[in-house]
């Protein structure tokens, strides 16, 4: 007996983009993002603890003695440098808190991105098959398998 087995199968997919649902945590991370940001503190407190360390080592009475011109030369040349010092440090503290504002803001566009999905499908298949011929074969392969044969 001949064994008679025949498939078809065809598949159709079909894709778009869709937008996740808002959930609260997307409110919470928006909020979080929202928040204004502050200056680094410590910036203008370094500034004003180096301007009164110039003023002690320039006014010490058991230091150098400086003419009232040169004392004032140096307070304003050391100030200057302090602030030089400070708007450096200001910038620098503006520009990582904007690049850190741009990083959320790209993982906040990230999270709330359409995402690809399989909108719909449709799959069709066929198989026939000689239902005598398949319980013959099984029943004459088990039978050879048992008495040792291949």
């Amino acid at each position: 007996m001949k064994k008679k087995i025949k498939e078809e199968s065809k598949s159709t997919n079909t894709y778009g983009h869709q937008i996740a649902p808002r959930t609260a945590d997307d409110d919470r991370v928006e909020e979080a993002f929202n928040q204004s940001d502050t200056a680094d503190p410590s910036i203008p407190f370094a500034a004003a603890n180096a301007k009164n360390t110039l003023n002690n080592q320039i006014g010490d009475p058991f230091g150098p003695d400086y003419s009232p011109e040169t004392a004032s030369a140096m307070r304003y040349a050391g100030e200057q440098n302090i602030n030089q010092q400070q708007g450096q440090a200001m910038s620098e503290d503006v520009w990582r808190r904007k690049q850190a504002k741009f990083g959320q803001a790209a993982t906040m566009r990230q999270l709330r991105a359409p995402q690809l999905v399989q909108t719909g499908g449709t799959s069709v298949g066929k198989q026939t098959t000689n239902a005598a011929d398949f319980w013959n074969g099984l029943i004459s392969g088990g039978i050879k398998y048992a008495f040792g044969g291949a």
